[in-house]
């Protein structure tokens, strides 16, 4: 039993070295993995983010159009809305409308 423990100490002992050599490098290259895992989370979310934000506020802006043109649409007369230039969006926006409604 004495030789056994006394062999396999000095075959640790030779391996030892190289194992502590191949943990370093294996920790190394972790470090730089993750470094650069994390620099591509980062920019990942920096372009989510302004994407996300230019979306919230093309929606605000969509949103302002909507309560412009009902605002509008409340103003002008059955005359102003007969305008060549104004019936066919009114008409296409009724025609819309409905087709929404009958989805909802």
């Amino acid at each position: 039993m004495k030789d056994f423990q006394s062999y396999a100490r000095k075959e640790i002992k030779k391996f030892l070295p190289q194992a502590q050599k191949s943990m370093a490098q294996l920790n190394k290259e972790t470090q730089r993995l993750m470094e650069k895992t994390e620099k591509n989370l980062l920019q990942t979310y920096a372009k989510t983010k302004r994407a996300t934000e230019a979306l919230i506020f093309k929606a605000r802006r969509e949103k302002l159009y909507y309560e412009l043109g009902r605002a509008v649409l409340s103003v002008l007369t059955a005359e102003q809305l007969n305008h060549k230039r104004i019936a066919p969006t009114v008409k296409e926006i009724k025609k819309i409308n409905r087709k929404v409604g009958s989805k909802a």
